[in-house]
Formats: structure tokens, sequence, C-alpha cells
């Protein structure tokens, strides 16, 4: 029981550097990576755009 315990803190704050990434890289224009199935874009096949930002081609696996 103990291991699980740790294992949900240490969830805990993986997603809570998780959410101070992503605010660091919206002020910095980048967006947010690894967003979670929620906020990832139904088409993977085209680049997320970003407005002021020039477009990159990447590619998505």
């Amino acid at each position: 029981m103990e291991a699980i315990a740790a294992l949900g803190q240490a969830r805990e704050a993986i997603v809570a550097t998780h959410q101070e990434l992503a605010k660091d890289h919206r002020r910095m224009g980048w967006g947010v990576y690894a967003a979670g199935p929620l906020d990832k874009p139904d088409d993977m096949t085209r680049p997320v755009e970003v407005p002021g930002r020039p477009g990159v081609k990447l590619r998505v696996a």
C-alpha cells in the first residue's frame, strides 16, 4: 500500500510539473507540448499552427 501511495504522490508531482511547463511554453509562444488526449487536434497528420509564428513542417509519429 505504501508503494501505491508513493506512486500517487509521484504522479501528482509530474502533473504539477507538466502544468508549469505548459504555462511557460504558452508564455514563450511555443504552445503546449504533450497536452494529453483531450487537447490534441483530431487530425494529427497536420502540424499545429501557432498564430504569429512561422509554419514549420514537423512529422507526427
